[in-house]
């Protein structure tokens, strides 16, 4: 199967070659993605977003479980709110990071590690 990821930009490139980039890459992912969510860019549609689906990253990994869509952002359960003074009370993601909604699950443009650096408070911070 030939795969594609594709950014929050719309930059699309076969999976197999965009991860195998390494660490020199993340920072022009994340310039991708900062970018596209200054300009408010929805990548798929919220309304197929089901409370408690799951959310992984681009890579697969688990960033967080939906508590329920609110405007144009995806508010995270308690459960997956971190540690420190982050742990519990609930995180967003904006609507620009998600690349697609597919079989309940809720898959994220950027890896799970450049994606939760992108997590929101309730305040929009």
């Amino acid at each position: 199967m030939n795969s594609a990821v594709r950014l929050a930009s719309g930059y699309a490139e076969p999976a197999d070659r965009f991860f195998s980039r390494g660490w020199d890459n993340i920072a022009v992912r994340a310039f991708d993605l900062y970018h596209s969510l200054r300009k408010g860019k929805t990548m798929a549609d919220l309304s197929q977003v089901k409370n408690h689906a799951e959310v992984i990253g681009a890579d697969g990994v688990h960033v967080g479980t939906v508590d329920h869509v609110q405007g144009n952002r995806i508010k995270l359960t308690k459960a997956d709110s971190g540690e420190g003074s982050h742990k519990g009370h609930h995180h967003y993601i904006s609507g620009g990071l998600v690349a697609e909604v597919q079989d309940g699950v809720v898959r994220l443009s950027a890896n799970a590690d450049v994606a939760v650096t992108f997590e929101e408070e309730e305040n929009g911070n």
